[in-house]
């Protein structure tokens, strides 16, 4: 969210989007790796089970793990270049 929010607004300052894409990239990659990794460090000894009466939780801490590592390319990568497709169809449309 605060990727795109910074995005939006490098727009405003007169950026273009490839440009500003990249930009808000620079300024946001490490605080969004470093709270990824973080969180799946955390949750790696829950994952394998190696705490106490972690049965109940490693599914749960299996699927979060899961998720932080696909949603990490997804904010980086994926989700930049859709919002870039979607703003040249709007200025060819105009």
């Amino acid at each position: 969210v605060l990727f795109m929010e910074r995005i939006i607004q490098l727009k405003k300052d007169g950026l273009d989007t490839y440009n500003a894409i990249i930009q808000a990239r620079k300024e946001r990659l490490r605080p969004i790796l470093m709270t990824t990794l973080t969180i799946v460090a955390s949750l790696i000894p829950v994952a394998l089970g190696l705490t106490e009466g972690s049965e109940m939780r490693q599914p749960l801490a299996i699927a979060v793990i899961g998720g932080l590592m696909t949603a990490l390319p997804l904010s980086l990568f994926v989700i930049p270049i859709f919002y870039m497709i979607i703003d040249r169809v709007k200025i060819f449309r105009t």
